[in-house]
């Protein structure tokens, strides 16, 4: 997928999808392992825990991940007439885009609880 995404919208696009996949994985997976792991040490089977902090993990780099779009965004768009300040400028916009995809996700886990 990710070579599809380079091969319309170039490399520098197709770039920003190439790690993704595997970091969400592994990372997932070594979260759920510790979590486990930790329960076992208590004497608990940790199975529902480990899972869960994995799904929190997951939810937490799609948040992420809709706050990098942002930053990109306004790099590609400003880089070219202030490169300095683009980046504290692309900085403040990953925050309030990453800041309001955890508030909605509050949010609406609130709602559903």
């Amino acid at each position: 997928m990710t070579g599809l995404i380079g091969r319309w919208w170039g490399p520098a696009v197709g770039g920003l999808f190439l790690a993704f996949p595997a970091m969400l994985c592994a990372s997932a997976t070594l979260v759920q392992t510790h979590e486990r792991r930790r329960k076992k040490e208590a004497g608990l089977t940790g199975d529902r825990r480990g899972a869960d902090a994995a799904a929190l993990d997951a939810a937490g780099a799609a948040l992420g991940s809709v706050g990098l779009m942002a930053f990109a965004a306004v790099v590609l768009r400003t880089t070219a007439s202030a490169p300095w300040s683009s980046l504290a400028l692309a900085t403040l916009a990953w925050a309030a885009a990453a800041g309001c995809c955890w508030w909605i996700y509050k949010r609406f886990r609130k709602a559903r609880s």
